[in-house]
Parts: structure tokens; sequence; C-alpha cells
């Protein structure tokens, strides 16, 4: 009959062995919980883009994220809702139909103009969706030190908008302390605001 010390190294060993399979790491030394909460945000940002009144996007999965030495990286690339300039030649007259057939080339800057407002207000809403999506879910990303920051990417593409301020990238920081410190009600919106980053170039 095994003693007692027998069956008690018995079980630790096996208890060792099933968080080893519980939370195997991966290559890049990340744990299986870590990659599974990267596929959750995910699916988080894919919804608000997809459902974006602001941002186009060009399926229903355009983020990819991945962890970094510094955090969490998540990549998309994007376009403005209602941009015909670009994506939509073929239907230019709708951008054109509230104009009449008196009106003269005169009347293209005075277009133009107007257009390029509508897309630099969907812009800056856009932005607004994609901060708030990091304050109301950021959280769901537990395996990340309060050092590290998540960061989000955007390739600005196919808005007029975009070329005519020059426009190539959008990169939204934040450091994972301060999403915690908002989670806690350490941080109200607007001090949260303040503590993200916003890069563009």
């Amino acid at each position: 009959m095994r003693s007692f010390f027998q069956i008690c190294l018995a079980l630790t060993g096996t208890v060792i062995l099933g968080v080893a399979v519980a939370t195997p790491l991966l290559a890049d030394g990340y744990s299986r919980k870590a990659d599974r909460q990267i596929m959750v945000f995910e699916k988080v940002l894919n919804d608000v883009l997809v459902d974006s009144p602001n941002f186009l996007v060009q399926s229903r999965d355009p983020v990819v994220g991945h962890m970094s030495d510094g955090g969490a990286v998540f990549t998309f690339r994007t376009s403005l809702v209602g941009n015909h300039w670009n994506n939509h030649h073929d239907d230019w007259w709708k951008v054109w139909r509230h104009i009449d057939d008196d009106d003269d080339d005169r009347d293209y800057p005075r277009v133009f103009e107007r257009e390029l407002k509508r897309q630099e207000r969907r812009y800056t809403r856009g932005k607004k969706e994609l901060v708030e999506a990091l304050g109301d879910f950021g959280d769901l990303l537990t395996t990340l030190d309060a050092s590290d920051t998540i960061t989000l990417q955007a390739r600005l593409r196919g808005a007029e908008y975009f070329e005519e301020e020059d426009l190539r990238r959008l990169v939204i920081k934040v450091s994972v302390r301060d999403l915690r410190a908002y989670g806690d009600g350490q941080l109200d919106e607007d001090d949260f605001a303040r503590r993200v980053t916003i890069d563009e170039s």
C-alpha cells in the first residue's frame, strides 16, 4: 500500500501538471489565456468598427491583435463612411445629386469643402468611439501588467480628408495603469480621455 506521503506527492504532481496543461505558453512566451483575451478584444473592436457610423472597414473582422514586449497592439485599415470621392467612382452622382443642372463648375469647390467638413466630423467622432472602446473594454486584457500599454494602430486610406490632411496613420495608446484607474472610478471620462495619447501622421 502506498504511503500517505506518496499519495500527497502524486496528487501534487498531478495538480502542477494540470496547471501547466491548462495555461500552456505560446512560442513567444505568452499564455493561452493572454491569446484568448487578445481574440476577445479583437472581436470587440471589430464590432465597434463594423457598426460605426463614422469609420468604414472592408470586412467584418478587420482587426489583428498581438502581444508585444510593451503590451498589446491592435491594427486595422479604415476609411470613412459615406466617402464617394475615392471609393465609389461609379456612384459619383450620389455626391452631386443635390446640385441643380443649372449649376456650373464654380460650385465644385463649395461642395468639395462641405464634403471635407463632413469627413472631418466623422473622423473626429470615430476617434472618440475608439477611445471609448478602450475605456469600456480594455480591462478584458487582465494578463497585461500595469506598466504595459494598449495600442490601436489604424492605416487611413480611401478618404479625401485623409489625402488633403496628409494623414496615413492613426495611433491611439493608453497605459494599463490609467485604464484600471478609470475602471476603478479613480478617473472620470474626461480625465481618462486626457491620459490617452493620439498620434497622427
